[in-house]
């Protein structure tokens, strides 16, 4: 689904190609926008209680797995590759979370790493099962 004018533009092939590249850039400036927006309403709901936090027991990769897929479809110029480094035998790490807050935040670090990486680096996403004091 196209954002607005700008994706409307960006797909009218009857343009120029830098024509539809400014466009482009506009639609994903318009969602890091949205998200940023997203994020401070999200924060100040939780600065104040009033973001209902619903702890489930949650599989950490595959939340990672699907953070991770999410990105690698949104990602056009391949600028950001994304190496998935968990071990293949590790099917399952659950932990008692939020799972929509966990995607939010792994969205968030991934965000980062591309905001800060304007010219491109490949991210590197992990999930470790570490044992502390019999706590997993």
């Amino acid at each position: 689904m196209v954002m607005g004018y700008a994706g409307q533009i960006e797909d009218n092939e009857s343009l120029p190609e830098s024509e539809r590249k400014k466009a482009q850039i506009i639609r994903q400036q318009s969602i890091k926008m949205k998200n940023l927006i997203n994020d401070l309403n999200l924060a100040s709901k939780l600065e104040y209680n009033m973001q209902p936090i619903n702890p489930k027991p949650v599989n950490l990769v595959a939340v990672a797995r699907q953070s991770v897929v999410d990105f690698i479809n949104l990602d056009m110029d391949e600028k950001y590759p994304i190496e998935w480094n968990t071990d293949e035998a590790l099917n399952a790490c659950v932990i008692n979370g939020d799972k929509e807050l966990l995607r939010r935040a792994i969205g968030n670090l991934i965000t980062n790493s591309q905001t800060h990486n304007p010219d491109g680096c490949t991210i590197s996403v992990c999930v470790e099962k570490n044992d502390m004091d019999g706590v997993v």
